[in-house]
């Protein structure tokens, strides 16, 4: 597993090289419309995923069914909030539960931020909430990239406390990940590689 996500992290970094020249200051490479991963976990075009995922895992040796892939990457990409909105230097998050109300805030950049797995290190952009109310006070986002010819998307973690704290090999499985509020979710799910979620899984 440890050799997936080096691998993973390999891909992220080569695709990150395309972007990297634009000096991040703010959200100006965020500006826009996203949706969390984690809302197209039940959705039915996503379903034919889990099942060539249990199967190559099969192949491996490992024994799981769809729903216990679903639920592993329900762990991997969970977030507390289904969409974000980014315009200027303001976030609104969207909360899963839509009975509750949005929220926007507004954040200031705050450098790149070292993180490392195994040999392979890389890096986040940190945010920093305006104000001492904001329900998620530190970020880290990477920038826009796809892979391959995969759908553009870009993980972002948050915490309450601190950088550190969503930062180190103890939370290394948890990537939360932000997608085009339209995404087609067929395309989305013909360009990822079950064989490779199947190295993933414990």
């Amino acid at each position: 597993m440890k050799r997936v996500i080096l691998l993973l992290l390999s891909l992220l970094l080569i695709s990150a090289t395309a972007v990297a020249a634009t000096l991040v200051t703010d959200l100006s490479p965020w500006q826009g419309e996203y949706i969390s991963r984690i809302t197209l976990i039940r959705h039915p075009d996503m379903q034919p995923l889990y099942r060539d995922t249990a199967k190559a895992a099969a192949v491996k040796g490992k024994s799981y069914t769809s729903e216990q892939v679903k639920a592993h990457l329900a762990r991997t990409f969970r977030t507390d909030f289904g969409k974000i909105k980014i315009k200027g230097n303001s976030i609104t998050f969207y909360p899963l539960d839509k009975a509750s109300s949005p929220l926007t805030r507004a954040y200031t950049y705050a450098g790149e931020k070292s993180d490392s797995y195994g040999k392979m290190k890389f890096s986040w952009h940190g945010f920093t909430a305006d104000t001492k109310d904001a329900p998620y006070k530190f970020l880290l986002m990477m920038k826009p990239h796809q892979h391959n010819k995969g759908v553009p998307h870009f993980h972002f973690r948050y915490s309450n406390k601190s950088f550190k704290a969503i930062i180190g090999p103890e939370i290394e499985y948890w990537w939360p990940t932000f997608l085009p509020l339209n995404v087609d979710v067929k395309e989305f799910r013909k360009g990822t590689d079950p064989k490779l979620l199947a190295r993933l899984l414990p």
